[in-house]
């Protein structure tokens, strides 16, 4: 693989994860965390194939394999799977590549810690310099809607957390 691929997947990936929401009411990414980096655990894990695929056509492989911490909204393949074929089939034409870079980078979070103060909105100004919402809706933690999977997973350069949905950046 591509080692500047790998550089920025790794980059968007670290800022897209968080970690296990518990009675304090935050939400992180951890300092320690396993061995494994972000890119690795993308491109290991089967439900985020996808994801890991179009992190390599978008060329952020290597980012996510930096130091980070990031948190990183991971969707699943199930989440891919509910947009549409051509719209998929756009994201990954050569000419389209800084619309998937920015789509990407929609997913990661640039920090270690988001706190939720109660059932109040987060506001999160994500790698791609657009603004994603953290919410609770009861037990459920939610960005744009997209349900985070709790516990998320704390690696050696952030927190993954898978999302049930694509997140669509304004604009």
């Amino acid at each position: 693989m591509n080692p500047t691929i790998r550089r920025i997947t790794s980059a968007i990936l670290m800022a897209l994860l968080l970690t296990t929401w518990y009675g304090s009411e935050t939400v992180y990414a951890k300092e320690k965390g396993s061995d494994t980096d972000l890119a690795t655990e993308i491109e290991n894990d089967p439900q985020l194939t996808t994801l890991a695929y179009l992190i390599e056509t978008a060329g952020l492989l290597d980012a996510l394999e930096g130091t980070g911490p990031y948190v990183l909204f991971a969707p699943t393949n199930a989440a891919f799977d509910q947009v549409s074929e051509s719209v998929r089939s756009e994201l990954i034409r050569k000419e389209n590549k800084a619309r998937l870079e920015g789509l990407l980078l929609y997913h990661l979070y640039p920090g270690k810690q988001v706190a939720l103060e109660g059932s109040k909105p987060q506001t999160l100004a994500m790698l791609n310099g657009k603004e994603a919402t953290i919410t609770k809706d009861g037990k459920a933690i939610k960005i744009n809607g997209s349900k985070v999977q709790i516990p998320g997973k704390p690696l050696s350069n952030g927190t993954l957390y898978k999302i049930d949905q694509v997140l669509k950046p304004e604009g």
